[in-house]
């Protein structure tokens, strides 16, 4: 240790057989995750986080498709035809260094994938090691610091979210932050500068937190005049924080131009529910296996590192005052910020200001457990801290020394459950040969692609948007579908949703042609019901280019780019729908219809299943209804009910299906609509009627009886 430094010496050697061992505890851990990396992933028991690792995956590979053929990074080929589409997700560019190069040798975006999540874990714990090693401590305990903060529950809990789990270089930022305020030299600010800036870009899930942690260790490190000071180092601390955001204010334009030209919506913020009061603690403490008093296990921060922080906190106030209060900052902050909006009904005015006055935090900002993630890193420190002073108390006792140290490892694998949680594996097929109708797209003209159904009649049909994306790697062909990653679409989609649902119509296929300049038409026969499977074995104003297995692929004859393209981008400026109708409610006289069945629901349904039937609406006013708007208080819906025998409402949905067109006098069409069955056994009556604004025209169809077992 240097005499005028209170900080180790750290050697750069140490990071670097550290990685290995990381690396080796990852793929040991965590099998099979690691050892099937070219074709299977690993597979979350929640289904509702098993696509994102597929939209991490296309994510990546777009990167270097883009970056590598000098196209425009954020026009992705999805959503087509918004602008800066790429904005709707994350862009992950801090984690393209890890992915592009097996990706640029192999093309194998799976293994690409599963080496950048192996490369980010084994880092996590290799930087925390380092950072502990800079704070004085010993190998072994900085090693068990790694492996707090590397393999806690909240971050394996996340593992198919690799956006959720690149804290690796924020313990390394630190490092350079104190070495700053009490020897500041212009590499380490430069240093600092680069580290913060990949950090802030390895995910704007965590980019908000890593930025107000990065910031609060600065300020509590200026506070502590008594292990030596800098207002130079300080200064120039703050000043690389600030590069780092500078970089990611200019990489994020498009998240603004978005915002500013109202194309960018998503999940509000303000929805969290606040904890109960008992959460403030018994989610941090209570391990996930005790069920009875668990919470959901993404907070837990494991009773072993607890224990060991208990001590490392008295260990650091005896000797290592500034690390106290730096490491104390950084967990009140975080602690406080992953509580949410509030406690026991109360109001944590913390959050609710950065979602208030930070830009963009509301939208692209971390849930508030994200912030439990950082709060390992003065959990592990402490740890480390902790482990330390027991190794140093056995002194010239090697054997108990060591012995305690491995003990504190097993007991915190066995407290973390890692050796029994087992992970299940899936498949991901992304292959030419076997999926030859992407071959055969990659191989035709440019064009973009439109494949359906776009909302498949299934539970949990949206994993098959994020299946068609990523297959969409095999040829890069603009899609007007896309992952609606944590909601964010823009509002154009759902103008194409609704338009797709009609096809294939000539009249909404010229819609689609004129808004779009679509191009190829791909038809998934297996989500469509065999009745609905005839209407495509010939299509006016397309060509069948060929039959692969259980798909049909077709070109339009009218490849022009079309005139509504302009109309379609500024839907969400315009109080007129597509092809120009004023949105305005209708009144009495223009909500007149006629509804009947093209084609009768099952008679027999289990529940919380979809049900699909065919409604053909007739509009019998006088006035043409609006349907291709973003608006959702002004476009008309289908819609239904459900009964149950005594005639209660039973369950339905009042926007189930917007018309596929703006429907004029006289004109009819067939809407295919998905119907969710309630979550109770009988009889029950289905119906289905129009509405607008959530309110239901006085006509309704007749009412079918259907049979709902468990």
């Amino acid at each position: 240790m240097d005499e005028a430094s209170p900080f180790g010496r750290t050697r750069p050697v140490e990071y670097l057989i550290a990685v290995l061992g990381y690396a080796v505890a990852a793929i040991v851990l965590l099998f099979p995750v690691f050892t099937r990396g070219s074709e299977e992933i690993y597979s979350p028991a929640l289904h509702l986080t098993r696509p994102m690792a597929s939209w991490v995956m296309w994510i990546l590979a777009w990167d270097v498709h883009a970056l590598t053929t000098g196209q425009a990074l954020f026009d992705a080929n999805i959503f087509h035809p918004a602008p800066d589409s790429l904005a709707f997700g994350d862009p992950l560019l801090g984690l393209v260094p890890f992915f592009a190069p097996a990706y640029l040798v192999t093309g194998n975006t799976v293994l690409s994938y599963q080496l950048t999540v192996l490369t980010t874990l084994t880092m996590c714990g290799a930087s925390m090691f380092y950072l502990a090693r800079h704070w004085g401590v010993g190998i072994v305990p900085a090693a068990l610091a790694g492996l707090v903060y590397a393999f806690c529950p909240t971050r394996i809990g996340l593992l198919a979210e690799l956006a959720h789990l690149s804290g690796q270089f924020l313990p390394l930022a630190l490092i350079f932050i104190d070495r700053l305020r009490i020897r500041p030299k212009a590499w380490d600010a430069l240093l600092l500068t680069l580290f913060a800036a990949w950090q802030l870009h390895c995910g704007t899930q965590l980019a908000y937190a890593s930025l107000l942690v990065l910031t609060v260790y600065a300020v509590a490190g200026a506070l502590v005049r008594g292990e030596g000071w800098s207002l130079r180092g300080w200064l120039l601390s703050l000043a690389a924080i600030g590069g780092g955001v500078a970089a990611l204010w200019v990489s994020t334009r498009p998240y603004r131009a978005l915002l500013a030209d109202r194309m960018f919506e998503g999940g509000s913020m303000y929805d969290l529910a606040s904890f109960a009061s008992a959460d403030a603690w018994r989610m941090y403490l209570v391990p996930p296996y005790a069920s009875k008093l668990a919470a959901d296990g993404t907070h837990y921060v494991g009773l072993v590192a607890v224990f060991l922080t208990s001590i490392g906190i008295i260990r650091a106030f005896v000797g290592k005052r500034g690390i106290l209060v730096q490491l104390t900052a950084v967990a009140v902050l975080c602690y406080w910020m992953s509580l949410g909006l509030g406690v026991g009904g109360g109001d944590l005015a913390l959050y609710r200001y950065a979602l208030d006055f930070v830009p963009g935090f509301a939208m692209l900002g971390p849930a508030p457990s994200r912030f439990v993630m950082f709060l390992m890193i003065p959990v592990a420190g402490f740890a480390a801290l902790g482990a330390d002073r027991l190794q140093t108390f056995a002194g010239s006792r090697r054997v108990l020394g060591w012995g305690a140290l491995a003990i504190l490892f097993a007991a915190v694998l066995v407290d973390y459950r890692l050796p029994f949680q087992g992970f299940d594996t899936r498949r991901v097929l992304l292959d030419r040969d076997e999926m030859p109708i992407y071959a055969t797209l990659a191989e035709l003209p440019p064009g973009p692609v439109l494949e359906l159904p776009m909302q498949p009649c299934a539970v949990g049909a949206f994993s098959a948007t994020i299946d068609r994306q990523l297959a969409s790697t095999l040829h890069w062909k603009p899609l007007l579908d896309g992952y609606r990653s944590h909601y964010r679409a823009p509002p154009t989609h759902d103008v194409i949703r609704a338009m797709s649902n009609g096809l294939p119509d000539e009249r909404v296929l010229e819609l689609i042609r004129r808004a779009t300049g679509l191009r190829y038409v791909v038809v998934h026969l297996t989500d469509l019901p065999g009745h609905w499977r005839r209407r495509w074995r010939s299509v006016e104003g397309m060509t069948r280019l060929g039959f692969f297995g259980n798909d049909l692929l077709f070109e339009l004859a009218d490849r022009g780019e079309g005139d509504l393209r302009e109309a379609l981008l500024g839907l969400s400026r315009s109080d007129r729908t597509l092809t120009g109708l004023p949105v305005s409610k209708l009144d009495e006289t223009g909500r007149v219809a006629r509804l009947a069945f093209s084609k009768l629901p099952p008679r027999a349904a289990r529940m919380g299943e979809r049900v699909r039937a065919e409604v053909l609406v007739e509009n019998r006013s006088d006035v043409t209804w609006p349907a291709l708007t973003p608006d959702s208080e002004g476009r008309i819906y289908v819609s239904y009910l459900w009964a149950d025998a005594e005639g209660d409402l039973a369950g339905g949905n009042a926007q189930a299906q917007a018309l596929p067109l703006d429907l004029a006098p006289g004109e009819s069409v067939v809407v295919p609509v998905c119907a969710r069955v309630p979550r109770v056994t009988g009889d029950l009556g289905l119906s289905f009627g129009i509405t607008q604004a959530d309110e239901w025209f006085p006509q309704y169809s007749e009412r079918i009886a259907v049979s709902v077992i468990p």
